[in-house]
């Protein structure tokens, strides 16, 4: 594929899970068109018509925001129909594993490029000594949304503490059902300050906390 049919393919693999979906939903082309018109971004039903064929060969971010929500569908599904389509060209260097690109896309993994022979060859096997990782260090790119998930989780740990002890305590011990709660609400409370203060080194704003949990978070502003 050419950089130039890039684009192109891209758009394709959007309009071909938009007719899908819309299909699916039993959906007339107008319907949608009325959708997108209440979501605030009117396609009128040719510009939809032409999408679907292929003469229309663009698809805004805005538009592809508002038909994924009036077909109601993620918009990373019509980007990266995982489980319909094993390859997606995300890049012009050729098609790459849907689920890995889509896993890159959200920051949960390393774009899915091969790994570099480095080193002698091996005449037998054609293999080199070592391979590099050209992604090496994505992490580091990926932080925030790592921290954000890390956060989301230790707060859902803390909420759901009580009834996590409560499995393993029998109801009548109150003095040992309080005491491995204290233990586990403050791993969490600590993974919450570790966090909290790991985003506002890197610049992030911490997201916002129940005001029950505000004491967490005194003073570390």
């Amino acid at each position: 594929m050419t950089q130039s049919d890039w684009p192109g393919e891209l758009v394709r693999v959007v309009a071909q899970e938009v007719q899908r979906v819309r299909g699916e939903r039993r959906m007339s082309a107008q319907k949608l068109a009325d959708a997108t018109a209440e979501l605030g971004l009117p396609m009128a039903r040719s510009v939809i018509a032409n999408l679907e064929s292929g003469r229309r060969e663009t698809v805004t971010l805005p538009e592809l925001f508002v038909l994924a929500r009036a077909l109601g569908v993620p918009p990373l599904l019509l980007v990266f129909p995982v489980g319909r389509r094993e390859t997606v060209d995300t890049l012009p260097g050729g098609p790459a594993d849907t689920l890995e690109a889509l896993d890159w896309f959200i920051g949960q993994g390393r774009f899915p490029s091969p790994y570099i022979g480095e080193g002698d060859r091996d005449p037998a096997t054609g293999l080199h000594q070592w391979e590099v990782d050209p992604e090496e260090g994505w992490e580091e790119g990926a932080a925030a949304l790592r921290l954000f998930g890390e956060h989301a989780r230790a707060v859902f740990d803390w909420e759901s503490a009580p009834s996590a002890v409560r499995r393993t305590i029998p109801r009548d011990d109150e003095m040992a059902f309080t005491e491995a709660l204290d233990q586990r609400r403050g791993r969490a409370e600590d993974a919450i300050q570790r966090t909290r203060a790991e985003m506002r080194r890197r610049g992030l704003q911490p997201p916002a906390l129940p005001e029950y949990m505000h004491y967490i978070d005194e003073g570390q502003s």
